[in-house]
């Protein structure tokens, strides 16, 4: 493009190249889909490692990580307010900060877990130095025979979500079905990734249909009008020269 200056000196100014615009494929897409299918991946394993967390010890003590436990709901005692076969996080917290009211999950003596809510509780229990909670189910007419020991109790019910615990009861039942099918998934999409990557590779760059330079009608314009001053200049010296010749 021509400045002011180049105008008024006469120097032409190259024109500039307009380069081909690219034609690469838009990335946000395939970004997305990695992502989705990535989110998708991880949550299979954060469940399926969960469910197997869910089957317990041996002795059928509960598994405590970071302070909590997760159970299964197997009855249908407090189906009002936790219905049978709900997920359940419990938080393990000291025998003081359990209030009448809450809900918690303790450990028979026969080494069964089992959440109820607190009704009342015995402060030093039979001079044991311990508190002493007594439980019910809600669907229950009558308050549980036995007295529940302070450290019988695993922890206080801090979430719980029936169809959470549909999900993880039929991972456990399909731990192995789900555990081949999350291999091939991820081995599936490992190899699709690698095959759009190295597709990427082999798209060939867009050239041009001519070795003309490409330029804006606005350029050709002046392309032209550059061509008509050149050829004016040309004829203007002639005739000063025949002028001149004549002259002398």
């Amino acid at each position: 493009m021509m400045t002011g200056r180049d105008q008024m000196s006469g120097t032409k100014t190259p024109l500039s190249v307009l380069e081909p615009k690219s034609n690469k494929p838009r990335k946000w897409g395939v970004n997305l889909f990695s992502w989705f299918v990535s989110f998708l991946i991880y949550m299979l394993i954060i469940a399926l490692v969960t469910s197997v967390y869910l089957l317990g010890t041996q002795d059928g003590s509960p598994r405590i990580l970071l302070g909590y436990s997760m159970f299964i709901v197997l009855s249908s005692s407090m189906q009002s307010e936790i219905p049978q076969g709900s997920y359940v996080l419990v938080k393990t917290v000291d025998q003081y900060e359990i209030s009448i009211g809450d809900d918690v999950t303790y450990m028979r003596q026969d080494k069964v877990a089992v959440t109820h809510r607190v009704v009342d509780i015995l402060e030093d229990y039979k001079d044991s130095g311990m508190r002493g909670f007594k439980t019910k189910g809600l669907q229950n007419a009558e308050p549980d025979s036995a007295i529940v020991y302070a450290d019988w109790v695993v922890g206080k019910v801090v979430f719980h979500n029936l169809s959470l615990g549909r999900l993880l009861t039929w991972l456990r039942a399909n731990f192995w079905f789900v555990a081949v099918f999350a291999v091939a998934f991820t081995a599936f999409v490992t190899i699709l990734s690698y095959l759009i990557k190295t597709g990427k590779k082999h798209i060939p760059t867009q050239q041009s249909e001519s070795n003309e330079t490409e330029v804006s009608p606005g350029q050709q314009d002046k392309r032209t009008v550059c061509k008509t001053d050149t050829k004016s200049e040309k004829h203007t010296l002639r005739k000063r020269k025949h002028t001149k010749e004549g002259s002398d």
